[in-house]
């Protein structure tokens, strides 16, 4: 009977062990489902451009992250590349702080329900979904008509 109960407080010694170092719901790549703006709510694709390309995040385990869009960021303006951003958890929610255009350090919250992150900045909103492989986007197939046509 004693080996029994060291047995079964082993067991739930290590559960709660596993589950503490089981790391973040926010660890993981994550990219845009929806987008809202102006009063208009997008889905699936925009232009003929899927979501899922315009915005991918992806929340490392240490702290750090980096902020992306599928569509080729190339870095050659500072505009275009990847966006690091360090991030924690605070009261239930994803708070990334990177550098805003003047060099100095910006908090975004995002809110966390329903296995989604909701960023809402000046009247916009941005809804990401975890997946497992980020979308991919061939941006060279896709032209505006700008400097092609001569």
């Amino acid at each position: 009977m004693k080996k029994l109960a060291v047995l079964i407080t082993a067991a739930i010694i290590a559960c709660f062990t596993l589950t503490a170092c089981g790391g973040s719901d926010f660890e993981g790549k994550w990219e845009c489902k929806s987008m809202s703006m102006g009063g208009m709510t997008i889905e699936d694709n925009f232009m003929g451009i899927p979501l899922g390309a315009m915005f991918q995040m992806e929340i490392n385990s240490d702290g750090t992250g980096v902020l992306k869009s599928g569509m080729g960021d190339d870095g050659e303006d500072e505009d275009s590349g990847p966006q690091e951003f360090t991030w924690k958890e605070k009261d239930g929610k994803l708070v990334l702080t990177a550098k805003n255009e003047d060099g100095k350090d910006e908090d975004i919250e995002l809110e966390y329900e329903d296995e989604e992150l909701t960023m809402e900045m000046e009247g916009e909103t941005v809804v990401f979904g975890k997946v497992d492989k980020f979308t991919e986007f061939d941006a060279s197939q896709f032209s505006l008509g700008g400097d092609d046509e001569e």
